[in-house]
């Protein structure tokens, strides 16, 4: 398959596929919306951990240890012992999203958005 020059970084089907990561390797990914209307989030997966956001009125959190979980059963997000993990993965994550003009970041955080019962497609 011939990647279009608009790609700018490649094809990652390797790095997705690998079963080896470098330690400070992460890919970070985005989802906007769905056949049944808007349901963004976006997230982050390295070695150890994976963190995903959705926005919206429950503004839910998914975290699971990657290590011991690797099916993904057991969501740790509330885990108290993970606070540290959850939040340091939420602000790259976040960082992420700005530095790249991640779209309609700044609506989803609103309250316009959290509390629209209409997130259909227009």
């Amino acid at each position: 398959m011939t990647v279009p020059e608009t790609f700018r970084n490649g094809d990652f089907h390797d790095v997705l596929f690998r079963r080896e990561h470098r330690e400070n390797e992460k890919v970070f990914f985005e989802h906007y919306g769905a056949y049944w209307g808007l349901h963004p989030f976006r997230g982050v997966v390295n070695r150890k951990f994976k963190y995903i956001r959705y926005y919206g009125e429950d503004d839910t959190q998914e975290m699971y240890d990657l290590e011991n979980d690797p099916a993904e059963l057991h969501n740790i997000a509330a885990d108290p012992s993970y606070d540290g993990v959850r939040r340091e993965l939420a602000g790259e994550v976040n960082r992420w999203w700005y530095a790249t003009g991640g779209r309609d970041a700044v609506y989803y955080e609103s309250d316009a958005f959290k509390h629209n019962q209409h997130n259909t497609w227009t």
